[in-house]
């Protein structure tokens, strides 16, 4: 179950980015303003968040391909555990920053 859910999640992902990619495109309208106006700082600071989630997560990915059986084969020891739900734990904390930079891009003025 967790392989083809990691499978839908990660396509799911990309079609979301490639979606925030052209509104973000057809919001800027150029890729001088991404590093001129403040709209465009905040979408870079947003995308760089999103970067290290896509980066736990694939942390995440790699231990459950790797010790998931062995985690259960020891009934969810908390040492065997404790990287993964620090992992999951991280990325929580990083969608949450990722949200918040979306909420002040909602509000703020493209600068065009």
């Amino acid at each position: 179950m967790v392989p083809r859910y990691s499978k839908l999640a990660m396509t799911s992902v990309t079609v979301v980015v490639a979606a925030g990619v052209v509104l973000a495109w057809q919001t800027i309208g150029g890729l001088g303003r991404v590093f001129g106006t403040a709209y465009g700082r905040t979408l870079l600071v947003k995308l760089a968040v999103l970067a290290a989630v896509l980066l736990a997560a694939q942390f995440s990915r790699g231990w459950v391909g790797r010790r998931l059986d062995f985690a259960v084969v020891l009934r969810g020891d908390a040492g065997t555990v404790r990287p993964f739900v620090y992992s999951v734990a991280a990325e929580t904390t990083l969608v949450i920053v990722v949200l918040l930079a979306a909420s002040f891009l909602v509000t703020a003025s493209p600068g065009r």
